[in-house]
């Protein structure tokens, strides 16, 4: 088994995938001319007991994003990070919340560029970051 489905199998990592696409779970992802992935946004509800890292309440959606490494630095993370940002307005959310490493630099900036607030810190692991929408 590799490291990648090693991870991917971790309870704190696995429940942001298991049972993806009930009705309060949206996507996009970013593709190229010939129809690549380039990248992906995602919100989802968590509720008290499935609590993900940026979990703030049961109304407010976490926010993930990732995108590909040779397509970092392009705008796609701000393009992607903009139309979930409205669509998730339009479809009658309050807020967005995410998780982010505070030495991420690059995304902390584009999310503090997209005026996500800084909540709170976990253990100095992550930052919980939210968007009143």
């Amino acid at each position: 088994m590799s490291s990648r489905e090693i991870l991917l199998r971790e309870p704190n990592i696995a429940k942001y995938l298991e049972n993806w696409g009930r009705k309060d779970e949206h996507a996009f992802i970013a593709l190229d001319g010939d129809n690549n992935p380039l990248g992906a946004v995602w919100i989802r509800l968590f509720n008290t007991e499935e609590a993900g890292y940026g979990f703030i309440d049961d109304e407010t959606p976490e926010l993930g994003m990732a995108i590909m490494s040779q397509h970092r630095g392009q705008g796609i993370g701000r393009h992607l990070l903009s139309k979930m940002i409205v669509y998730a307005r339009s479809i009658g959310y309050s807020a967005l919340s995410l998780s982010v490493d505070p030495h991420n630099e690059t995304a902390l900036l584009m999310y503090e560029k997209g005026e996500f607030e800084k909540v709170h810190q976990d253990k100095g692991v992550s930052w919980t970051m939210k968007k009143d929408l």
